[in-house]
């Protein structure tokens, strides 16, 4: 994908500092389209990095008229509330389209989480906006719950794969027995923001 620095592009992003670690926010037109723990290599991955010594006010300037950017301002404004324990679910448009637009009507590109991921895994990460702040399904439960009872293990695959972490929250995913499981942030990450949800007596 093309530099933010260089024409019309199809995506934004913004980098937003968490309780959690470093986040990055990236938007298409229609929505937001992924949220990383990791946002050098997700920059590196999309072709968006820009050199370190880039001005920040060329980087802003080069993306204040993209859709995206207001999607972007709502994503700040909600994980901050939730991490203040004053959101408990997120009113989001999300792009989970498999391609993005460049421009209004004009030609797309592949979202390289969507074409990387098949029907079922997105299937299912859709269905994890279902499982209630404060609240734990297994990974047998929500195969379950997408009628594949059979199916935990691709649900644990589901979770890896999922480009919104937080927003569609599969670290509210655990093992049968309660142990943590896996996150694509590290478990860490998970049992903090477990933790946060968790009711206060």
């Amino acid at each position: 994908m093309s530099n933010p620095r260089r024409g019309k592009v199809p995506l934004v992003y913004r980098h937003i500092t968490s309780p959690v670690g470093p986040l990055l926010a990236v938007a298409s037109r229609r929505g937001l389209a992924a949220l990383s723990f990791e946002p050098e290599a997700t920059l590196e991955q999309l072709g968006l990095a820009t050199p370190r010594t880039a001005a920040p006010s060329e980087a802003k300037q080069a993306q204040v008229d993209h859709p995206g950017v207001e999607i972007l301002d709502q994503v700040e404004t909600q994980l901050s509330e939730y991490f203040a324990g004053q959101r408990y679910s997120f009113a989001l448009v999300l792009d989970l389209l498999p391609t993005f637009e460049v421009d209004e009507g004009g030609p797309e590109v592949p979202n390289p989480w969507v074409s990387a991921s098949g029907r079922f895994r997105q299937t299912v990460q859709v269905a994890l906006s279902g499982i209630p702040y404060g609240q734990t399904a297994s990974y047998g439960q929500v195969a379950e719950r997408v009628g594949h009872p059979r199916a935990a293990r691709a649900v644990g695959s589901a979770c890896a794969t999922n480009p919104l972490p937080i927003i569609l929250p599969c670290h509210r995913v655990t093992k049968a027995d309660g142990s943590l499981g896996n996150y694509t942030g590290g478990t860490e990450i998970k049992r903090a923001l477990l933790d946060l949800e968790r009711p206060r007596t």
